[in-house]
């Protein structure tokens, strides 16, 4: 290897280092075509601290609006229509919220509280999002760290389908106020670009899937993606 190459390579890692975000981590079923275009309940994780609550409500209404265009979804159930539905339905809420903390506590989908979501939405999917913020242990030369985790989630078996996770040890400088939000929308930014890459059926398994007899075939079109 040359020493200008050599040099670059040196020069990319220590700007990675110098980050302090551990590259994401991923799940995924191996064949994600029986999982499109399924209407889905999205959820956000509580408010980080250090982020400001209109910065906060903003970032969720934007990651909605990016949701909501993807193609590979079916109807959304947003917040809004989540809130409509808890005026209606009383015992609606606390079960959302208990089945929310039963799932970042644990990682495991309540069967049981996932029914009571699950028919009560109409939805086949749940879409859940966290930015949870932890201090750093001895092993972490920040003061503090961020985990990012998009998860999405068979409502009926609690299987994951798709999840992808981030680690980000913040710098001095982002503990600024105003660094902490525009590197929130940065690290969830990258985040979603990279769910959305992923998230969808690769063109080799369209080009098996159309080798299948047309009654048994699904067709790309009538999907939309």
């Amino acid at each position: 290897m040359n020493l200008k190459r050599t040099l670059g390579l040196l020069g990319l890692l220590g700007v990675s280092l110098l980050a302090g975000c551990k590259g994401p981590a991923v799940f995924s079923e191996g064949d994600l075509l029986p999982h499109m275009k399924k209407p889905a309940l999205v959820l956000f994780g509580s408010r980080p601290v250090r982020i400001p609550r209109p910065e906060w409500e903003q970032l969720t209404r934007d990651l909605e609006a990016r949701l909501t265009r993807m193609p590979q979804f079916g109807d959304l159930v947003l917040l809004q229509t989540q809130q409509q539905r808890w005026q209606e339905v009383a015992e609606l809420k606390p079960s959302q919220t208990q089945y929310q903390t039963t799932l970042v506590l644990t990682g495991v989908s309540d069967k049981e509280l996932a029914d009571t979501l699950r028919q009560s939405y109409q939805i086949e999917q749940v879409v859940v999002f966290h930015l949870e913020s932890y201090s750093c242990t001895r092993e972490c030369p920040a003061t503090r760290q961020w985990l990012l985790r998009l998860i999405v989630l068979d409502a009926q078996t609690g299987k994951p389908v798709y999840r992808i996770r981030m680690q980000h040890q913040l710098t001095q400088e982002e503990e600024d106020p105003e660094q902490t939000v525009l590197l929130a929308q940065r690290l969830t930014s990258e985040l979603f670009d990279q769910f959305e890459q992923e998230f969808t059926v690769p063109w080799h398994q369209w080009r098996f899937e159309h080798l299948k007899p047309e009654l048994v075939r699904t067709a790309r079109p009538s999907l939309g993606i």
